[in-house]
């Protein structure tokens, strides 16, 4: 059982740092984007399909 519970563990922690790296990338992303002005670009491309 001892083996289990070290297993289970392990899988808690890489899942964690998983999610920490996924956010880190994301935040990045989201950087890249706001410094290029894709995301304004995007919303002007997406907003008339919106609308009409």
């Amino acid at each position: 059982m001892h083996g289990v519970a070290s297993v289970r563990d392990l899988l808690v922690a890489v899942r964690l740092d998983c999610s920490a790296w996924v956010e880190g990338v994301t935040d990045v992303l989201f950087k890249c984007f706001a410094m290029h002005d894709d995301l304004l670009w995007l919303e002007s491309l997406l907003s008339p399909a919106v609308i009409g």
